[in-house]
């Protein structure tokens, strides 16, 4: 897409993914972790978890690490499309002189309590609470933020087996990640079966809709916020 890019990542047992920061606003979802698993954001140590979503805003410092004894999964997302457009690109890596193994040590154990992560119980107990909407153009949803980044809006969609959304479409882009469930979303006339893990684009103006086959849960990742800001956001559905 053109303002968002979606990516997956690794983190190996004992690895550490070097600190530093950039412009590009990003945001994982964790897919497979065990405890041990963390992000540090602005020196603050987030445990990753699965179903949780984390943020890292432009320019905050951050890093990952692993000290389980499982490899860590999860799927990026950037507005690095939109940046890379406008210009303002820059990255700087963290200086760690200082001995990280030693660090390390010194560390408090990981929260999950920071305005940068939004826990899936958290997001579920939220869903519960909603009105049910199951066939609505986004099913029962609850938003992440308001928004959850300057550029890039997050919602949870609740999708009930059996019931068809509403097709819509919008001038915005939506990539839509399964967090958990297995289904099909149809695109401009395409339709694409997913299961958990998996990443479905639809880009701005396509007409879409989804069917969930059980109980399923998607992460609906948009760049809404930049074209409400242009005042060029319509949807129509």
């Amino acid at each position: 897409m053109r303002t968002i890019v979606a990516a997956y990542q690794m983190i190996m047992p004992g690895e550490w993914a070097r600190a530093h920061r950039h412009t590009p606003n990003a945001l994982r979802l964790i897919l497979d972790a065990e405890p041990g698993t963390y992000t540090t954001v602005d020196g603050i140590d987030i445990a990753m978890e699965p179903g949780d979503v984390l943020l890292t805003p432009n320019w905050s410092t951050h890093g990952h690490g692993n000290d389980s004894k499982a490899c860590a999964y999860w799927l990026d997302f950037l507005d690095a499309p939109l940046v890379q457009l406008l210009e303002p690109m820059f990255f700087e890596p963290q200086d760690e002189d200082k001995n990280h193994a030693a660090f390390e040590q010194e560390r408090a154990a990981p929260t999950t309590d920071s305005p940068f992560v939004f826990t899936l119980a958290e997001t579920m107990r939220r869903l519960e609470a909603a009105v049910a909407d199951p066939a609505g153009p986004f099913a029962t949803s609850v938003e992440l933020g308001n928004p959850a980044l300057d550029t890039i809006a997050l919602h949870m969609m609740k999708l009930a087996p059996g019931r068809r959304t509403a097709e819509h479409r919008s001038t915005a882009n939506n990539i839509y990640a399964v967090v958990c469930g297995r289904g099909v979303t149809n695109v401009d006339g395409e339709a694409f079966d997913w299961v958990r893990g998996d990443v479905i684009a639809a880009p701005a103006w396509r007409p879409h809709f989804h069917e969930a086959a059980d109980d399923a849960l998607l992460l609906r990742v948009t760049d809404e916020p930049v074209l409400q800001k242009l005042g060029f956001y319509r949807i129509e559905s």
